[in-house]
């Protein structure tokens, strides 16, 4: 995956690595990678990419958040399994970066990639990501199951 150099620049600890460094001395973003991965971290990151789901009434949920109860208040609310599904499932940008200062341009791309493993990972069983929010307060990404979808 190729990343433009104007988001590399917005990478503050890797642009340090290579602060004062000729283009010939400058390390990668996959060096980086390998320079600072821990095996949590990395782990971590692959869960992130591509998490554990669970099957629940026809509808694909992120293991780690799941609640029975929580899906049977919203069903009693009349949601639809897709609604249920997007609102179970959804993930704030703030809550991954663990509220950093980071701008929302740098924010976005990395839900849109995140959305991009979600999406091909999942699309033998018919899940899709998706990233909504305007602002870096309310940038998320959910995901839900696209049959699932009511067609009027």
């Amino acid at each position: 995956m190729k990343i433009e150099e104007d988001i590399l620049r917005d990478l503050s600890d890797f642009a340090s690595w290579n602060e004062g460094k000729s283009p010939d001395h400058r390390i990668s973003l996959f060096d980086y990678a390998c320079f600072n991965a821990t095996p949590d971290s990395l782990l971590g990151i692959m869960e992130l990419l591509h998490p554990s789901l669970i099957i629940y009434k026809n509808s694909h949920f992120l293991e780690a958040k799941f609640d029975e109860e929580v899906y049977g208040l919203w069903s009693e609310k009349g949601l639809d399994s897709v609604a249920i599904e997007k609102i179970m499932n959804h993930v704030h940008l703030t809550t991954i970066f663990q509220s950093q200062d980071i701008d929302y341009p740098l924010a976005r791309f990395v839900a849109e990639k995140i959305v991009f493993f979600w999406s091909s990972g999942f699309q033998n069983i018919d899940v899709i990501g998706e990233v909504s929010g305007e602002t870096i307060e309310g940038l998320a990404i959910t995901l839900y199951t696209k049959s699932n979808l009511k067609v009027l």
